[in-house]
């Protein structure tokens, strides 16, 4: 009987927030084989007109604005933890949204590799987004899926999975207006999976 109430001030002095609980779910390291979808283990929001980072954001968010400093255009940052046990595998990259998630412009977004995984907020490009490779162009449709298009592949990009590697992808709005707003730790937005 001693034991419940030591054990519930123990976790009281912890006090882990929320979002960290969240996070731990869908990131947690697992190496077994039976993983085969992976979210974000950090969304990141990138500022376009000051090249400011807020790491770790309740939400992601790939919106196209007037481009002024109070209408910044704004692209997320996704990282993801590849397990080992991926190694020789293929990879697809999935984006789909909730009924409750905001969709309206083009509901189109380019997916671009990135040199940087982000760790922390930062401000006054230090490091930026440091923009990369481009891995296709996917539109969010109706039934609020991801569809890929104008992409080599007929249907979903594949490629060899990043084993035992962190990577991070950068989401970027296509055409002069857009917004496409998810819950980061909610299984939407963007996932990779193996094929």
């Amino acid at each position: 009987m001693k034991f419940l109430p030591l054990l519930s001030a123990t976790i009281a002095a912890f006090s882990i927030p929320k979002d960290a609980i969240a996070t731990a779910i869908y990131t947690q390291k697992d190496d077994s084989s039976t993983v085969d979808v992976l979210y974000p283990r950090a969304t990141s929001l990138f500022y376009v007109s000051s090249g400011d980072i807020k790491y770790n954001s309740s939400y992601g968010l790939i919106y196209k604005g007037t481009g002024s400093m109070s209408d910044s255009d704004i692209t997320t940052l996704v990282t993801f933890e590849v397990p080992e046990a991926w190694v020789g595998k293929n990879c697809t990259l999935h984006f789909d949204l909730a009924p409750g998630d905001v969709l309206s412009g083009s509901n189109t977004a380019d997916v671009f590799t990135s040199l940087t995984v982000v760790e922390r907020s930062s401000s006054n490009w230090s490091p930026g987004n440091q923009r990369d490779g481009h891995l296709g162009r996917f539109r969010v449709d109706g039934s609020r899926k991801g569809k890929w298009i104008d992409t080599r592949d007929e249907d979903t990009p594949q490629f060899e999975c990043p084993a035992n590697e962190v990577v991070a992808w950068e989401l970027v709005g296509v055409s002069d207006r857009v917004k496409i707003r998810w819950a980061a730790h909610s299984g939407n937005g963007p996932r990779m999976e193996v094929v």
